[in-house]
């Protein structure tokens, strides 16, 4: 059973505040009498492991993240529904803002990774020729950004002469 759009939204948030309160799942499944683990699979209910919670559950989850209770504030929104995929990119970059780092600085250190462990299964010899083009590609770029402001500093000397 896929679920709705509304149950991904609630779970959004409950995710969101899980964030913003420095909950790991593991300890909030457990702090909120659930089974272990059961915080993640509601979550990823899309996922074949995953669980759609009941609306039980999702009060023990609510009222575990909002001890002081909430308020239910539905509005419309502009865009597409929040179907599976769209869930996981809010879920996956929705929480980056939490640990003070961009999105852009995430992204960066996940290529980062991907490019180490690329070159760290090419040959030698393939490893020197990328690295040669690359040395040949920067200085390219280098004299370019010379020559850009040649003129300029041509303009500058003869300005002071």
């Amino acid at each position: 059973m896929t679920p709705e759009p509304i149950y991904r939204a609630i779970m959004l948030e409950c995710e969101q505040r899980r964030i913003a309160l420095n909950l790991p799942m593991e300890k909030f499944s457990e702090f909120a009498g659930l089974p272990e683990r059961y915080f993640a699979k509601a979550l990823w209910a899309d996922q074949p492991s995953g669980r759609q919670a009941q609306w039980g559950t999702l009060q023990i989850i609510m009222d575990t993240l909002y001890p002081d209770g909430f308020d239910l504030i539905i509005k419309p929104r502009q865009g597409p529904e929040l179907d599976a995929l769209r869930f996981k990119y809010k879920v996956k970059y929705g929480g980056t803002l939490a640990d003070g780092k961009t999105r852009r600085e995430h992204m960066s250190i996940i290529g980062r990774k991907g490019a180490q462990a690329r070159l760290a299964k090419l040959p030698p010899k393939k490893l020197q020729a990328l690295m040669r083009k690359a040395g040949r590609a920067s200085g390219r770029t280098r004299r370019a950004k010379l020559a850009a402001n040649m003129p300029r500093l041509v303009q500058i000397e003869c300005e002071a002469k």
